[in-house]
């Protein structure tokens, strides 16, 4: 099958440059004949003033994006073309270029972005509906919810508004990574869309679990007071949390609510906004270790030994890879009861999902916790987040659209 990857890469890089390159990695891998479409918001910088307004006032409609797709499709014998992130270079163009030459578009929804204009569905440090609530994305507008800037805001806007009128939103396909993330897109885009093109395919995670199983435990070497006495081999029960120390990822209400018990340590890694003021907090709780920044391979060194990997989100999130992570590990997850963190969690064990309030922590954390529930995890995560998992139900998709 020859297939177009289009993907728009943000200045900074993140989830979905990740997988855009892991999906075309797989997709090779597999025989298919793979033509990469990519731009870079990083163009911006060599633009003048003048040019960056143009770019932005027409930010709805690539003419030249159009015409290099349209000849991306014919050069190839394109099959399918696949869309990750169409913001701000490729703009929606390219579905108008697969569709005009008749060949079936999906579009990777890797955020709320079709219907929110933050793409984030949270504001203010809370969630926010208030686009899906109003059916139009105004409020975005008012509250300026693009880059606190009241032009982008409208520029956003406009985009959507457009090509919701242009009915191109209803002949493309959907990928969503989550059941949940499939409701909100119909809740969302109510009759702009066609809720029978949404198909549900969660990202992957590589298999590494006898790979890290290998190395030597991390924490008892960053932690020395972890080390249980007498046993060279043996480290004392912890918990972990990875990811982004910002509000939105709840390691503030973590940390304030984590129980005082010195049998019960904390890992923190992660750097971000709080990390000042969660160093101060720490100083005070003798159970609570900031790491900081760690590598991926140390992370998921700290995860395979962890007793739980603690997830207190105060937003939906769009997937959590951690989580998937977490479960090729065979550790447990514990969530809080909101978006995706608790729709994962609930479908392994949905007696680790609570509100991340200190009584409710002292009931669960317990010794027994990787025991009782590694193996299923492990489990789950081979039934759901291998590549060999995603290229089935990939494949299937694109079975689906192009049959």
């Amino acid at each position: 099958m020859n297939i177009l990857l289009v993907h728009n890469f943000y200045k900074i890089a993140g989830g979905e440059d990740t997988v855009f390159e892991c999906e075309k990695s797989m997709l090779e891998k597999h025989g298919h004949n793979v033509i990469s479409y990519t731009r870079n918001n990083k163009e911006l910088d060599d633009l003048g003033p003048a040019k960056k307004l143009f770019t932005a006032i027409h930010s709805d409609f690539g003419k030249q994006v159009y015409s290099e797709i349209s000849s991306l499709i014919k050069k190839n014998k394109i099959d399918i073309v696949h869309v990750h992130n169409t913001l701000t270079m490729i703009t929606p163009a390219v579905y108008y270029a697969a569709v005009d030459n008749n060949i079936p578009v999906v579009q990777t929804m890797h955020n709320f972005r079709l219907f929110c204009i933050d793409a984030l569905l949270y504001r203010n440090d809370h969630i926010c509906e208030d686009c899906i609530s109003k059916g139009s994305p105004s409020p975005g507008v008012k509250n300026r919810c693009y880059h606190d800037s009241l032009f982008q805001s409208e520029i956003c806007a406009r985009i959507l508004n457009r090509n919701r009128k242009k009915g191109i939103y209803r002949k493309i396909n959907y990928i969503c990574l989550t059941e949940f993330n499939k409701e909100k897109l119909i809740d969302g885009m109510n009759d702009n869309i066609d809720p029978a093109k949404i198909f549900i395919k969660p990202n992957f995670v590589s298999d590494r679990y006898e790979e890290i199983k290998k190395e030597a435990v991390l924490a008892g070497k960053l932690i020395p007071a972890l080390n249980k006495a007498n046993d060279s081999s043996g480290i004392h029960s912890y918990y972990l949390f990875a990811g982004r120390l910002d509000r939105s990822k709840g390691i503030l209400d973590l940390v304030k609510e984590w129980p005082d018990n010195p049998e019960l340590p904390l890992l923190i890694c992660g750097e971000g906004p709080l990390k000042d003021e969660l160093e101060l907090l720490a100083d005070s709780a003798p159970n609570i270790f900031i790491l900081g920044h760690r590598s991926h391979q140390e992370v998921l060194n700290l995860m395979l030994h962890a007793q739980a990997l603690i997830f207190p989100s105060r937003w939906y999130e769009t997937f959590g890879m951690v989580i998937a992570e977490a479960y090729m590990c065979g550790t447990p997850v514990i969530s809080g009861n909101i978006g995706n963190g608790a729709d994962l969690v609930r479908s392994v064990t949905p007696d680790l999902i609570t509100e991340i309030k200190k009584e409710n922590l002292k009931t669960l954390l317990s010794d027994s916790l990787k025991i009782e529930h590694s193996e299923k995890c492990r489990q789950y995560y081979l039934d759901h987040f291998t590549e060999e998992k995603n290229y089935e139900i990939l494949s299937s998709i694109y079975s689906s659209i192009s049959g």
